[in-house]
Formats: structure tokens, C-alpha cells, sequence
């Protein structure tokens, strides 16, 4: 497999998560089965990870005072993410 935002290969073993997107196969009414996989650390334009998606829930129990919109540019700017281009 290969990883259509950083353009690298996938490899077993390799730590990779699922992208949330609409379209491909429809499973039980779950609109994510079929949705293409990333490395665990890339964040594709325009869409979400589930990973991306854990990150946002741990930190909104982490920290519940916090806006939402605060935590969600608090998680953007995390330097380990891998930007698609």
C-alpha cells in the first residue's frame, strides 16, 4: 500500500490509520469502511483521520475548559504530524 499524503510505502508493521471519508464501500450505514489508510502521523488535506480524531477526544477530556476550536489548533500544531503537500 502506499500512503497518498506523504507518497511513501506502507510497510507491515508500519503504524497507520484510517481515513474518515464519505465514498467507497457502505457497510451497515458506516460511512468510513472503504476509506483509504495513512501513516499514523499524516494529515491529508481537506479530511480527517481516526487517529487525528482520538488525538481530538483524549485532549477534550484532558482539557474541558478548553474551546473546542482552541484544542483543535492546539493538536494542528503538533510537529510530528506529516502535512500533505
Amino acid at each position: 500500500m502506499m500512503c497518498f499524503c506523504c507518497k511513501q510505502a506502507i510497510y507491515r508493521g508500519d503504524e497507520i490509520t484510517q481515513c474518515i471519508e464519505t465514498g467507497g464501500m457502505q457497510l451497515r450505514n458506516k460511512p468510513y469502511i472503504g476509506a483509504r489508510w495513512v501513516h499514523q502521523y499524516c494529515l491529508p488535506k481537506d479530511m480527517m483521520t481516526r487517529y487525528y480524531m482520538e488525538i481530538l477526544d483524549e485532549c477534550t477530556k484532558d482539557f474541558p475548559e478548553m474551546d473546542f476550536d482552541d484544542i483543535c489548533s492546539m493538536v494542528d500544531s503538533l510537529d510530528y504530524w506529516t502535512l500533505e503537500k
